[in-house]
């Protein structure tokens, strides 16, 4: 038995595998993985007389998705034995917990089901001349079923080799491989992203109703704490009432809203206005918007949102006495424009019959409870370094999921301001493993582009597409240093631009006229008093902040 396929010896002419596939997801991913191993998958699937008659056509997806060479079904009549809730009439277990789920044999085991299917996949193997056989068992599994444990595999194998002609006459030796046998659903469910698995194919089901997953099987319920634990949505669709099916797949059902979180008066207020606004007989402005009018609307009141976050922080404006609630007041007023355009934007969209606010809010709030499973399931973590490590995976999945951009360096808008942007990339850089080992390095970094920057400046006559480029890695450079200093670059750039202006103003107070009419000397000299000067005014100000 191997959960390492990648041990197997090559043999002449393609690698050829048998891949049992049953429709659901640990099947899928099973094929998948022999498929990136190089193998050439001959995917078998079985109609054994099983209840759920639909994971036959799901196998067929998969099997066609995942690039087979064929999928072959063989019928093996096994309802004529009886004996499972999967093949006889007896009632699925539903609602059951974890713990009584992995205890004792369960009444959905059929007996004696692997021990057929492999044996028939094993005769295929030798037509084929094939030697290596997939199934998809894991660690889940063989807690209750006999023939998912790995000593069944283990001995499967030594039976093939007294079993099997190409064995017994030239010690041919086949292979059981099990690659998901170590790892829990919500390992399986990654994986599946990263082998861009389109899990929406499969069936997992025990007892699935008119085309949907019941929710309540054993089968379900552990397929669903996989994807809630990976932060992830079950693209399938659900018709237990625990589940809400739908675009994403299944979501949970909506909490009640925390008594004091929000006041649903004055939101209810705004949109409202926003709803008198957009009226026929509103505002002819607001009128004449669209969703992508608005959307250089949503950047500017966003930094100017910013812009009066910082200064609030900052504790200016302040007033003599020390007191802040301008600051404050314009920090309200600030996040109240960004408040009222995104809700602009939602109700033009929903006038458009495209999405409104409650899709806005539903979709986020999905994405919070996917992206925390920390929080709203059972992974534990410590600190904060590692919640946002887990929030860097669990996107990337996503993105695999998704079928768009899963570059680890994906989802930093290119709009972004240039110091912000390469923050945020130096995080997601540093979060895929491409780190120095400390501060120090990133410093050295940074010397070795200044050096270099200040070689192409020692040119008689400096290029300046290269005068460009070393600036540019110097100022990169600079940035990445912060994310190891816990600096924010874009804010320090701030801080230091708005000090340079505080001096420079002072700097003119001081000297008066033109700076043109006084020598270089007499400047410095002033903008040293100058910054004494702003520095002695900071210092009052924040004893009173």
């Amino acid at each position: 038995m191997s959960a390492d396929p990648s041990t197997t010896r090559t043999r002449t002419g393609p690698r050829r595998a048998i891949c049992l596939v049953s429709g659901g997801m640990d099947s899928a991913v099973t094929l998948a993985e022999a498929r990136a191993l190089g193998f050439e998958t001959h995917a078998l699937s079985f109609d054994y007389g099983q209840r759920a008659r639909l994971e036959l056509e799901a196998a067929g997806r998969v099997a066609r998705s995942l690039g087979a060479c064929d999928h072959r079904i063989v019928k093996v009549d096994l309802s004529a034995l009886g004996g499972s809730a999967l093949t006889d009439d007896i009632d699925v277990p539903k609602g059951r917990a974890e713990a009584e789920i992995s205890t004792g044999v369960p009444v959905t085991y059929v007996p004696a089901r692997n021990s057929v299917f492999l044996s028939i996949a094993l005769g295929w193997a030798e037509t084929l001349g094939a030697r290596d056989l997939f199934l998809g068992v894991n660690a889940i599994d063989y807690s209750g079923y006999p023939d998912c444990r790995p000593e069944f595999l283990t001995a499967f194998e030594a039976l093939a080799e007294v079993a099997t002609a190409a064995g017994a006459e030239s010690g041919a030796r086949f292979r059981v491989h099990a690659p998901l046998l170590e790892l829990s659903k919500r390992e399986i469910v990654l994986r599946a992203a990263e082998l861009d698995v389109d899990l929406a194919l499969t069936l997992s089901c025990y007892d699935p109703e008119e085309g949907l997953s019941c929710g309540a099987c054993d089968a379900c319920l552990l397929r669903l704490r996989g994807f809630r634990e990976a932060g992830l949505s079950d693209p399938v669709g659900y018709a237990d009432s625990g589940t809400r099916s739908g675009p994403g797949g299944p979501r949970p059902l909506q909490e009640p809203l925390p008594s004091g979180l929000v006041d649903l008066d004055a939101f209810a207020r705004l949109l409202a206005i926003i709803d008198r606004l957009r009226a026929p007989d509103g505002c002819p402005w607001d009128l004449e918007q669209t969703v992508e009018s608005m959307a250089s609307s949503l950047v500017e009141e966003a930094f100017e949102a910013v812009e009066a976050i910082e200064e609030f922080a900052e504790g200016a404006p302040q007033t003599e006495d020390g007191g802040s609630e301008e600051g404050e007041a314009n920090t309200i007023e600030e996040l109240g424009d960004l408040l009222m355009v995104i809700c602009l934007i939602a109700k033009i969209a929903k006038q458009d019959g495209r999405f409104d606010l409650a899709a806005i809010a539903q979709t986020v709030g999905d994405k919070l409870i996917r992206r925390h499973p920390h929080v709203f399931g059972d992974i534990e973590i410590d600190g904060s370094e590692v919640a946002i490590k887990n929030w860097e995976k669990i996107k990337q999945a996503e993105r695999r999921t998704k079928k768009i951009d899963s570059s680890a360096l994906a989802g930093v808008p290119v709009a972004l301001p240039a110091l912000q942007r390469a923050d945020r990339v130096a995080a997601k850089s540093i979060s895929a493993g491409f780190q120095w080992n400390d501060m120090a390095g990133a410093f050295a970094k940074l010397r070795e582009e200044v050096e270099e920057l200040s070689e192409v400046l020692a040119d008689e006559e400096p290029d300046p597409e290269r005068v460009e480029s070393e600036l540019g890695d110097v100022l990169l450079a600079g940035a990445f240093l912060g994310r190891y200093l816990k600096v924010d670059p874009e804010s320090a750039a701030k801080r230091a631009l708005r000090r340079y202006e505080r001096r420079f103003r002072s700097m003119e107070e001081e000297v008066g006229g033109p700076l043109s009419e006084h020598g270089l000397d007499a400047l410095i000299a002033a903008w040293q008093r100058a910054k004494l000067r702003t520095a002695s005014v900071s210092e009052h100000k924040n004893e009173h902040t």
